[in-house]
């Protein structure tokens, strides 16, 4: 790899594109309110209910309403079950603030709460009143990115015949074997050259009856153009023996042997930046990540995203080098590339 993806690879995560820029206002009342009477106290239990005014990344200011619910118990002497209980809940003072990271929304809500306590003639038994601090973290759902360098994939293919005329007289071809050997390549203005050896044994029957065994090396090079192969491109080549026909020429005691090889170049190029997602946080976010090697640094990247709020996830396949094969070779992986959220 180059030294554009060392770069890449020392950059942290992006700040992400959390939906929230700012907070334009909250407000809070209370709903729901209920107060039983115990001995010496009145429970009281009710829901805070919310509405938070956010300006987005897009400029457009969004609502989203919460409910937080809350409790407390009032030292009431002398109250019993079965008495009467008026009670109320104020929100006193709200405060709150976004985080750095524009992740959370961190709120402190104060009530007054009061009760009173009347016994069943109608009479006051008693009253009080405290204030009860409720704590809420609205965390909203933030995608966040890293660039990352990917390779593209360019891939040629030949046919070479290659023909050996043996000077054998024979009656009949008892078998034929053959393999590619020592196959080296070199990458010349734009083209691979690739070389090597084709190791051949020939099983022929002579004019007396003997089985006798002929070896056959035959070099070979074969020049494939790949117009985009660059300098320093992580190049793989394979050579195989796609056909391999002996031929029996009795008039000429000759025996041909004809073979196909089939050579398959593959070259994979660093030349484009991808920005992929990385993380997404979030309540109820699940993140499936794979780790990759990004010029001998690992960092890690999303394959799957589900969850909440989630409305569509976008992927790309891309040539990258995953830790987990244990190996140092390329390898298509998919990866998220979006995370669309719901508005």
């Amino acid at each position: 790899m180059n030294g554009t993806a060392g770069q890449l690879a020392g950059e942290r995560a992006q700040a992400g594109t959390c939906p929230v820029r700012k907070i334009k206002e909250v407000t809070a009342q209370v709903q729901n309110l209920a107060a039983q009477p115990v001995t010496n106290q009145v429970i009281i239990q009710g829901m805070v209910q919310k509405q938070v005014f956010y300006v987005g990344v897009d400029n457009i200011v969004r609502h989203e309403a919460e409910e937080v619910p809350f409790s407390c118990a009032l030292e009431v002497p002398g109250t019993a079950p079965g008495m009467g209980v008026v009670a109320r809940a104020e929100v006193e003072y709200l405060i709150w603030r976004l985080s750095t990271d524009h992740a959370r929304l961190l709120q402190q809500i104060v009530l007054v709460v009061q009760a009173r306590v009347f016994a069943a003639d109608g009479t006051v038994v008693g009253e009080a009143s405290r204030q009860v601090l409720v704590e809420h973290i609205r965390e909203f759902i933030c995608v966040l990115k890293r660039p990352i360098l990917v390779g593209a994939v360019f891939e040629t293919r030949a046919q070479v015949l290659l023909v050996r005329e043996l000077p054998l007289v024979a009656v009949k071809i008892k078998g034929v074997t053959a393999e590619v050997q020592d196959v080296t390549y070199r990458q010349i203005n734009g083209s691979v050259v690739v070389s090597g050896v084709l190791h051949q044994q020939l099983y022929y029957v002579t004019t007396e009856g003997v089985v006798r065994l002929a070896v056959e090396d035959v070099a070979f090079t074969h020049a494939l153009p790949l117009p985009a192969l660059q300098p320093g491109a992580s190049v793989e080549v394979a050579v195989k023996v796609e056909f391999l026909i002996p031929e029996l020429l009795p008039v000429r005691g000759l025996l041909r042997l004809k073979a196909v090889l089939l050579i398959e170049v593959v070259a994979i190029i660093f030349d484009e930046v991808v920005q992929v997602v990385q993380d997404v946080r979030g309540p109820g976010i699940r993140v499936s990540r794979v780790a990759i090697r990004q010029d001998g640094r690992t960092v890690e990247v999303a394959t799957d995203v589900t969850g909440p709020g989630i409305v569509r996830v976008e992927r790309r396949t891309v040539w990258v080098d995953v830790v987990e094969d244990g190996t140092e070779r390329l390898m298509p992986l998919q990866v998220v590339t979006e995370v669309v959220l719901s508005p």
